[in-house]
């Protein structure tokens, strides 16, 4: 098979455009053989690869580091190089089939890499690493069947690659793949990707790395949403343990990673563990009071969900408020981070009973969203159910159930019928339904939304765990045998 393909990639690389066949092909050998978007082929970094190697710089290996040449390869030629390996039967490359577009076979793939592909060492897979960086939505959730392309490549571009690619110039697509499984419909895929991360990155960062340590408080998160509390909290407690020593208590990562840890303590059931630190933080945010530092208006948000958990709500509220002010005055009442405090403080203020400002305060957030993003967008429908929520607790539950109800259609048509953020939407409208007395209805409904959680994301997620309990509710309120026990167990804020 290698002297085939050496001669048909001979005389690919002699076709116009001449020299670009042989580096386009170690490239794409790299990636997933089920194919990966066009996208990547006009990529700044993948151009710039390209023109590195049509110039003959063999030798030259970091192309990344070099200046712009003074002819750089222009998309078009890239793309006109595939065309090129696609009529010598070396790819297939067919934009019909969008984000499956560039497939190499296995077999192909294999033998690229065993021959052409060493002459390119390192190269090519910082180029791929930085093609497939390069277009990665800022969520996931507006386009789930991207992400799943993207870490698919990642993953590809892992198993050919090795030890090389936790090269400095790699790191930022790793750390991106792990970033697009933030979200409870990823936990258990979050679990096992960065608990293979973190051993990865250990290996061959070092031990505290800053992306060991973002992937340790990612692998946290996840295990939370799994209810692996104590495994959460362990993985916090040793990122704290690192800041403290490395920058002390005056330096805001070190207020950060105590503020993740005193959330999690009070999330899991130990307020006595939670308060010391949070008192630390407190007196570390007013030393650090006026200093310009990014970080420190990160740790004043968590300070106040902080405060919020520990059924203080008049303090987050006031904390919230001051955060809100600030991104107000230096960033603008409409820039995104003003818009994501201003959606903690619709929540501070629902939990202290403030429905009208909560309310308003997320009515501005859904016309943001709206406005930016379109009515359909991920982050417009979590905004709106979010609304719909503060409709709930403000009395106000024919809207509620209305909203609902557009959301579940919103969420079935964007993403499917078994989703989790559709089951999510599904078991929020038959807990209106089931408030609005039609109980037999809500009881079926949530039947099929529990059957579908333990088959998406397993019987002992949260949202899992919730729906069994809102069913048995549901079911004894309709035999009028409703104990106090399981309504304060429902109501526990289990999904924070």
């Amino acid at each position: 098979m290698a002297a085939g393909l050496l001669l048909s990639l001979d005389a690919a690389q002699r076709s116009e455009p001449s020299g670009l066949a042989e580096p386009a092909l170690a490239l794409v050998a790299r990636l997933d053989p089920a194919g990966h978007p066009h996208a990547v082929w006009d990529a700044a970094p993948v151009l710039a690869f390209l023109t590195h190697f049509r110039e003959g710089a063999h030798a030259k290996r970091r192309w990344w580091r070099r200046a712009a040449p003074s002819v750089p390869v222009t998309a078009e030629e890239a793309h006109a190089a595939l065309r090129t390996l696609h009529r010598y039967g070396l790819i297939s490359s067919d934009r019909r089939d969008g984000l499956r577009a560039v497939r190499c076979h296995a077999l192909t793939g294999r033998a690229v890499r065993e021959t052409v592909a060493e002459e390119y060492g390192i190269s090519a897979s910082i180029a791929a690493a930085w093609g497939l960086l390069s277009i990665w939505p800022d969520s996931d959730d507006a386009s789930p069947e991207m992400g799943a392309v993207l870490r698919a490549n990642t993953a590809a571009l892992a198993r050919h690659t090795g030890a090389g690619l936790w090269h400095p110039a790699s790191l930022p697509l790793l750390d991106q793949a792990g970033r697009s499984l933030m979200g409870f419909h990823h936990a258990a895929e979050s679990i096992a990707y960065h608990e293979w991360l973190i051993g990865r990155n250990e290996r061959h960062l070092e031990a505290d790395h800053k992306y060991t340590r973002a992937a340790r408080d990612r692998l946290a998160f996840s295990y939370r949403e799994m209810n692996r509390w104590q495994d959460a909290n362990a993985l916090m407690a040793r990122n704290l343990a690192y800041a403290e020593s490395a920058f002390g208590w005056e330096h805001p990562e070190t207020l950060t990673a105590a503020c993740f840890l005193a959330a999690s303590l009070r999330m899991s059931g130990l307020p006595e563990d939670a308060e010391p630190l949070e008192e630390q933080v407190l007196a570390g945010i007013e030393r650090l009071s006026g200093s310009s530092h990014s970080s420190l208006r990160y740790a004043r948000s968590l300070m106040a969900q902080c405060r919020d958990l520990a059924g203080r709500p008049e303090e987050s509220i006031a904390m919230g408020e001051e955060v809100v002010a600030e991104d107000e005055r230096t960033r603008g009442p409409d820039h995104r981070s003003t818009v994501v405090t201003k959606a903690s403080l619709a929540r501070y203020y629902e939990r202290a009973g403030r429905f009208d400002d909560a309310i308003a305060t997320q009515q501005q957030v859904v016309a943001f969203r709206h406005r930016t993003e379109g009515p359909e967008h991920s982050a417009t429908v979590t905004a709106r159910a979010v609304l719909a929520d503060l409709y709930r607790g403000a009395g106000r539950k024919d809207e509620a159930r209305l909203l609902r109800e557009e959301i579940v259609a919103l969420r079935e048509r964007a993403f499917g019928p078994e989703h989790a953020f559709t089951l999510e939407a599904r078991s929020d409208y038959a807990e209106s339904l089931g408030e609005s007395g039609r109980l037999d209805e809500a009881v079926a409904l949530l039947a099929g939304v529990l059957t579908a959680q333990e088959r998406v994301l397993g019987p002992g997620h949260l949202h899992t765990t919730k729906t069994r309990l809102m069913v048995r509710l549901f079911q004894l309120k309709a035999t009028d045998a409703l104990g106090e026990d399981l309504v304060d167990e429902l109501d526990a804020p289990a999904d924070d």
